[in-house]
């Protein structure tokens, strides 16, 4: 899928990026959460090609999928979570997730090395590399622009929000 293809499919899915998650059922599975994820599937695809071309790897090198919440990605012994934050292009802002549906996910439970922050700008996707560490960092040290936490009542997703230029003063572009 080329770039082109890849913002059509963003246009496509804009909506469903506003819904909330009242309840995870079937036909939230199949119009929500679904295209979201292919969406995200693609962006992945394009930072691992990335990658290999920023470390200069062989383009053959075996690129290991991990199916459980602990990485995305392993190359070379190295660990990859990777995220596209469809909605930073506008908002100027790259969302952290911390709990998603009432239990603890994205940064609280990676073991990976490094994040990928995928951003897709009209012209071209910034692909942004972070050190886990300097995120937890950045977190511990309050760092972001604010936090969205559930209350007791509610399952949302959770995260800390910071400003583009904060992750990228803390980052590498590849």
């Amino acid at each position: 899928m080329n770039y082109e293809e890849l913002k059509t499919l963003i246009k496509q899915t804009e909506f469903k990026r506003t819904l909330l998650n009242p309840k995870y059922d079937k036909q939230y599975f199949n119009n929500v959460f679904k295209p979201l994820l292919n969406l995200g599937q693609e962006f992945e695809k394009i930072a691992i090609k990335r990658l290999i071309k920023y470390h200069n790897y062989d383009e053959n090198i075996k690129v290991y999928s991990n199916d459980t919440n602990k990485f995305d990605v392993m190359l070379n012994n190295i660990s990859y979570e990777i995220k596209a934050d469809i909605r930073a292009a506008t908002t100027n802002n790259i969302f952290v997730e911390f709990i998603q549906n009432g239990k603890l996910s994205g940064i609280s439970t990676t073991e990976a090395d490094n994040y990928i922050i995928v951003i897709p700008y009209d012209k071209l996707p910034l692909f942004i590399l972070i050190d886990v560490l300097e995120l937890q960092f950045l977190i511990q040290t309050m760092q972001y622009k604010n936090i969205i936490q559930p209350n007791k009542h509610n399952n949302f997703t959770s995260g800390y929000i910071f400003d583009v230029q904060t992750i990228i003063k803390n980052s590498k572009l590849i």
